[in-house]
């Protein structure tokens, strides 16, 4: 399976806008279905929505929790929160403008991986505010 970059972005971004701390100061969580409602998402296939979210947990940019049933199919997802590290790898892609630039500076690399394209970002922002 491929991971969708874009995808991957907009899984994010909508987590960052839709994850909250509830009045008894613990973490709401959100289920798959409800991420797969959002409207942010309806243009991604639920299977690569998911994937995004497995590698997401992998790589400890949110914290969540998968449990599988026999068979190895997915019966709870629920995700609570985005990892500082996440959120430190969002802020660098999340400019539109600095997105669709690592996209085009990347276009011709077969092999991508977060730490190029946080590198990409990282020079794209540091060039953007003349340093």
């Amino acid at each position: 399976m491929i991971l969708n970059y874009d995808c991957l972005r907009d899984v994010l971004l909508s987590l960052e806008k839709n994850l909250l701390i509830n009045e008894n100061l613990s973490f709401n969580h959100i289920d798959l279905n409800q991420i797969l409602a959002f409207d942010s998402l309806k243009d991604y296939k639920k299977e690569d929505i998911y994937y995004c979210i497995f590698n997401l947990i992998e790589i400890n940019f949110i914290d969540g929790r998968i449990t599988f049933a026999d068979g190895g199919i997915p019966y709870i997802c629920l995700i609570s929160n985005i990892t500082y590290s996440g959120h430190e790898f969002l802020q660098s892609i999340k400019s539109d403008t600095i997105w669709e630039n690592i996209k085009t500076k990347l276009k011709p690399v077969t092999a991508l991986s977060i730490p190029l394209i946080t590198d990409v970002a990282k020079e794209l922002i540091i060039s953007s505010i003349g340093i």
